[in-house]
């Protein structure tokens, strides 16, 4: 019988005692979740950012120590993660939170451990199939003393890249544990919690759907700001046919349709422009997949500092000519902007003709922040696609100051306390001097490529009230707790890998999330700057229109077969496959259609008798439930069940399930193995071109598949003769491999990009940062990352080979048959079997030799910079009264693991 972790007596004493520790009042739906919790179940709470979601876990971190129980908190960025972990040490102690991030481990048998979503189902699965959750009712031995696992923004589940990994960590978690979901509002959390509730065990759904501070909603035109749609929902300010014009003229230029006043009355056209820029819209993708934009947005003519990026292509495409700062060229008419003396015009030109039509110019940051400020709405996060744009658009705004001589004082105070913790080289870095430039005048910017010492010091700043303005991707809006007066939204499309698209209503509910700060703010503000490449009305009517639905993006994965695997029972595998959330959506639309189906049949044939059509609805359900007896609780569709069969096939084909249903070799190395990687890389190792490697190339070879960016790149680093015979020879394998994927229909082994080499290589032999900077055209940010994955990937590596080198149950197998007398007369299964351990041995060889080159390997990277990203952010620096975030403490415990059962983080 498994322990609940249930209350004995009245849960509204417990939750009392629980509520006396906080000075604000818990507001009804986070007590509605607390008691849940409190009499032993499971619960999902959907709510919109900023309400207090939070506080639901901390009542469960506190139970759980009531009881002596530990908790496990999960998060799907190592960056939440770690701003995670310094806010529990504040409230519970340093001893008392751990954190596992896959480069980091601290304190891992902590009674709170902060960890990322992909760890804690990396270490589910590492136990094997005898550990999958309530389908086997047992549980690892490392969390048997686990009373709650709390999965942090829930509404990951649709994430192409993360969402498989939630759900195998939601469906393999042992049954006794309760599950804390905390979501963003969704449209389908019912459905969430009633897969939950089949995959797992019960939970229930508390779902609040109003905002802590009510939010507005702004639109900023020609320098001022026009209230759109007010805090209660009612619409003020509407403004038709405004925004897109130089879209929409771009396309009419190519389609040659005028929509506007000429001197010749007689070619003038009246043309719904909104219509016209609706189709605009479609136009412009199909345009965009010729083309990756580096920025959509118009130019916005002569200024001192542009922060538009330029358009470029993709990958394997003609180079194509940047777009000038006052002109866009397309097909054989060119469209230009610039201002005359009346005002912003667009002009469509062919032979003969020239038209003009009105458009406005785009906002400069500069002057929205400035709007901003008059009107007091500031501090501000000011959203913009793409790194360089966000950085750009930061040194624009720098034209002002927006702090006074003591705030910029103290800033630059604390600014000196974090540089005495930073390399004198790293300090002449671009990115740093350009971001400390601009900290003073209460500017910054964040995104993915920033230095990871400086995101915590913007973010540190930014939390203390010392900056009033952070131009940021939306990486900033993904958990990391930084509200704000306002937020600008400075372009209501983004590029999704393939095309550039409007953001959806859950994209932008998730950037305005910040907009509003509880107990200091009566509103919150979301600012939609004017551009001439967006057309307002539409686009505003579909950004705050109906949520979309949480889909599944679950695919079946090499690793989880293999770590799943019991020979000659495929059954076991279908039932966790119809386990997933897709199946189970899947299974919700099939009932849906089976139902209309049945309905339409079932009336036909009663038309005779009025009394019996009425009962067709009742005889449609009987049937319904008939066919679910039929097909049982979990049915796996038949695309899903020919996915399975498709990777089975390829593993088989592969080499890394036996013929008599065992795991090879490499089945039991790439079962430990959690990159995509994976099988491209054991079958490098197993060919033998990883021998004759020294430990820093084999870093550059494990880097080649921890970039995956498809632009194009400037790289002036050059490959020795050996590794570039690596390349050819990789390639290979790619062929090879994929080969056998294409006809099993599951493609999983990534590749590699050519122009990208060099890094680690030049890293592994102390080349600093700047100087690598200077060879290739990455961020410093991006460049850290390649070599943290690559750690990561090489460590994941090591791990997997020396635990199957430490397994001496299978060596010992093997023993016997290896030490036959090699001349003894053998039947042909015994001199198979023989050439079998044979090989097996010359396996063992292998990997012998490559163990400690592996590890060498990941020793050549960790120097420098590389070890402050490392370890744990944790150390602190008084200044005045407020503590900022430094450095990091020594891994007290990371001793106390075995090298071969590592936590592996995300790669």
């Amino acid at each position: 019988m498994e322990e609940h972790v249930v209350i004995e007596h009245d849960p509204q004493i417990d939750i009392q005692a629980f509520a006396a520790r906080y000075p604000f009042p818990i507001d009804t739906f986070q007590l509605e979740a607390m008691e849940e919790l409190a009499l032993g179940q499971s619960v999902m709470v959907t709510a919109p950012t900023g309400t207090g979601k939070t506080l639901v876990a901390e009542y469960a971190i506190w139970r759980a120590q009531q009881a002596n129980k530990r908790v496990i908190y999960t998060t799907p960025l190592k960056a939440l993660s770690n701003q995670k972990y310094r806010d529990l040490r504040e409230v519970y102690g340093h001893d008392a939170v751990g954190l596992v991030t896959g480069d980091i481990v601290e304190h891992s048998r902590a009674s709170i451990v902060i960890m990322t979503t992909e760890v804690y189902r990396n270490m589910l699965l590492e136990n094997g199939a005898e550990h999958v959750g309530a389908e086997q009712g047992g549980s690892p031995a490392s969390l048997e003393d686990v009373a709650f696992i709390v999965f942090d923004e829930l509404h990951y589940l649709s994430d192409i890249g993360r969402g498989p990994v939630w759900e195998e960590a939601i469906i393999c978690s042992p049954e006794h544990i309760q599950l804390v979901g905390l979501s963003a509002t969704v449209s389908n959390a019912e459905d969430i919690a009633s897969w939950i509730s089949r995959v797992h065990r019960p939970i229930s759904l508390v779902t609040h759907e109003q905002r802590a501070v009510p939010l507005e909603h702004y639109y900023f035109l020609e320098g001022k700001l026009h209230l759109v749609q007010d805090a209660d929902g009612n619409r003020i300010e509407r403004f038709p046919n405004v925004g897109g014009e130089a879209k929409l003229a771009q396309r009419l230029s190519r389609a040659r349709v005028y929509t506007f006043e000429d001197e010749d009355e007689d070619e003038s056209e009246d043309v719904d422009l909104e219509r016209l820029a609706n189709e605009a819209i479609e136009d412009q993708r199909r345009h965009n997949r010729a083309l990756r934009p580096r920025d959509h947005r118009a130019p916005r003519g002569e200024q001192k500092q542009s922060y538009e990026r330029n358009q470029r292509p993709e990958r394997g495409n003609a180079p194509y000519r940047a777009n000038k700062a006052t002109e866009v060229a397309t097909d054989a008419h060119t469209v230009v902007a610039g201002e005359t003396e009346d005002s912003n015009t667009v002009s469509v030109q062919r032979p003969g003709t020239r038209r003009q039509l009105q458009v406005n110019k785009a906002a400069e940051p500069g002057e929205v922040l400035n709007a901003l400020s008059d009107a007091g709405m500031l501090p501000c996060l000011y959203f913009l696609p793409g790194r360089r744009v966000v950085e750009e658009g930061a040194a624009s705004a720098a034209l002002y100051s927006y702090t006074t001589p003591e705030e910029e004082a103290k800033i630059r105070t604390e600014i000196d306390a974090w540089l005495e913790n930073l390399p004198l080289e790293d300090r002449k870095l671009q990115q740093v001097r350009t971001l400390l430039g601009l900290l003073p005048r209460g500017l910054a910017f964040h995104h993915a490529g920033l230095l990871p010492g400086l995101k915590v010091l913007v973010e540190t700043l930014f939390s203390h009230g010392h900056l009033r303005a952070v131009f940021s991707t939306d990486t900033l809006a993904l958990g990391i707790n930084m509200p704000a007066r306002s937020v600008v939204v400075g372009s209501l499309s983004k590029f999704d890998g393939q095309e550039m698209r409007l953001l959806t209503p859950n994209e932008y509910r998730q950037l305005t999330g910040r907009a509003g700060r509880r107990g200091m703010d009566i509103r919150g503000a979301a600012i939609i700057p004017y551009s001439p490449w967006e057309q307002f009305e539409p686009s505003f009517a579909k950004i705050t229109g109906d949520l979309l639905p949480v889909t599944s993006s679950f695919v079946i994965r090499y690793n989880s077969i293999l770590s799943l695997w019991q020979p000659n029972d495929l059954q076991h595998l279908r039932r966790i496959c119809a386990s997933s959330l897709r199946e189970y959506q899947r299974y919700l639309l099939w009932e849906i259609n089976e139902l209309q189906r049945l309905e339409k049949r079932y009336k036909k044939a009663s038309k005779s008798s009025k009394k019996k059509k009425g009962a067709a609805s009742h005889e449609a359900e009987k049937a319904l439930e008939r066919r679910r007896e039929r097909i049982g609780a979990f049915p796996l569709s038949r695309a899903g069940a020919a996915e399975l069969d498709g990777t089975i096939f390829a593993l088989r084909a592969l080499g890394y399930i036996g013929q008599d249903e065992q795991l090879t070799l490499k089945g039991r190395l790439l079962r430990n193995i959690f990159h995509p990687a994976g099988v491209v890389l054991i079958e490098l190792m197993f060919a033998g071109l990883l021998d004759k490697l020294s430990p820093g190339e084999i870093a550059e070879v494990c880097s080649w598949f921890t970039y995956d960016n498809d632009r194009r790149l400037n790289n002036r680093n050059v490959l020795h003769n050996q590794l570039v015979q690596v390349r050819r020879e990789l390639w290979h394998v790619i062929q090879h491999v994929r080969g056998i994927e294409e006809r099993a229909g599951t493609i999983q082994s990534p590749g590699f990009v050519p122009e990208f080499h060099g890094i680690a290589l030049a890293w592994s032999r102390n080349m600093s940062l700047s100087g690598i900077m200077r060879r290739i055209d990455l961020a410093e940010g991006d460049i850290l990352m390649v070599l943290n994955q690559s750690i990561d990937l090489i460590q994941q590596l090591q791990a997997a080979v020396g635990q199957l080198l430490d397994s001496s149950e299978l060596w010992a197998q093997t023993a016997p048959v290896m030490l036959e007398d090699a001349y003894s007369k053998y039947s042909q299964k015994e001199a198979h079997v023989q050439r079998q351990a044979e090989k097996l041995q010359q396996q063992r060889e292998q990997l012998e030799h490559l163990r400690p080159q592996l590890s060498q390997a990941a020793r050549s990277l960790t120097h420098g910079i590389i070890i402050q990203t490392r370890t744990v952010p944790s150390m602190t620096i008084s200044i005045g009264d407020e503590e900022l975030p430094l450095d990091a403490e020594e891994d007290r415990d990371a001793q106390d693991l075995d090298d071969n059962k590592t936590f592996h983080g995300e790669i």
